[in-house]
């Protein structure tokens, strides 16, 4: 039973690590996002301008 610090050290160390790995995943998720929501807005503009030219012909 003279091994609980390193046990402790070591479920710490896999928490943070865990911790940190979730963090970088929300935080990639939020930039592929932030680009989805950019794709859909140049779709929409160009969707609508094509429209437009179509009805001009």
């Amino acid at each position: 039973m003279t091994n609980f610090p390193f046990l402790f050290a070591a479920y710490t160390a896999i928490w943070v690590l865990l911790f940190l790995y979730i963090a970088s995943i929300g935080r990639r998720n939020h930039s592929l996002q932030r680009e989805i929501d950019e794709l859909h807005k140049l779709i929409k503009r160009h969707g609508d301008s094509g429209r437009a030219q179509e009805t001009n012909r």
